[in-house]
């Protein structure tokens, strides 16, 4: 499982269609969307000074592909380029993780297109930071159906789903009792990657919901966390 929990600040250029600002792509509600005004665009970022771009997440797209520039300079000479292929997950939201460099670079190139004829591109998020791996010997996922709520149909009631349909994760870890007392767990928010070869197998989640250890002996011990997917 890779973990990115450093979420950089930067500053972004583009263009953006009235009503959905590029300041909504640091925002962590996935609703708070930005678009674009043509079908292609290029978005550019800065992080203000040279950092590590460890991974970077494209999140709640319209689009299945981005072509993506790191360099120290706006003419993106020198650098590196990746082509990031999106993928929709199993609640329709297109989205791509990719480990970029272990380089330092300030900015930051993203060329899209819709998938949408005569559309402009769409997107939720852009997160960037240092990754970390954890080795995770057991993993799974369910679905956390729409809220229920129950309203009077003539004497009976009848089930109205709202809101948003989510994931919540267990991971099970195993090592010894340091090894396991020393994983980067304290986070607010963190971006998980569950290395099953899927781009679209990237979530943005809210802190560890709980933590259950057992231990056998001191050299013995598994940890299972559990966390729930921010929509």
């Amino acid at each position: 499982m890779k973990l990115l929990t450093d979420f950089y600040n930067y500053s972004i250029t583009g263009n953006a269609a009235s009503g959905y600002p590029l300041n909504n792509l640091k925002s962590l509600d996935t609703n708070e969307i930005w678009k674009g005004q043509t079908a292609s665009e290029t978005l550019v970022i800065d992080l203000g000074s040279a950092r590590v771009i460890g991974a970077i997440l494209l999140n709640n797209a319209n689009f299945t592909s981005a072509v993506v520039t790191c360099a120290n300079n706006t003419g993106f000479t020198g650098g590196i380029t990746r082509t990031l292929t999106l993928k929709k997950d199993d609640l329709g939201i297109y989205r791509a993780f990719s480990t970029i460099t272990s380089s330092s670079y300030r900015y930051i190139r993203i060329v899209c297109s819709s998938l949408v004829s005569g559309s402009a591109p769409t997107l939720g998020n852009i997160i960037i930071g240092p990754v970390s791996e954890i080795i995770v010997s057991e993993w799974s996922s369910d679905i956390q159906d729409k809220v229920a709520t129950f309203e009077s149909d003539g004497g009976a009631y009848r089930e109205k789903k709202k809101g948003q349909s989510r994931h919540e994760f267990s991971a099970t870890i195993n090592g010894t009792k340091a090894e396991l007392d020393a994983l980067p767990l304290n986070f607010g928010n963190a971006v998980i990657f569950t290395d099953l070869d899927d781009a679209s197998d990237a979530y943005l989640i809210g802190t560890v919901k709980s933590r259950r250890k057992s231990t056998r002996n001191p050299v013995d011990c598994s940890l299972t966390l559990q966390f729930s997917e921010i929509i």
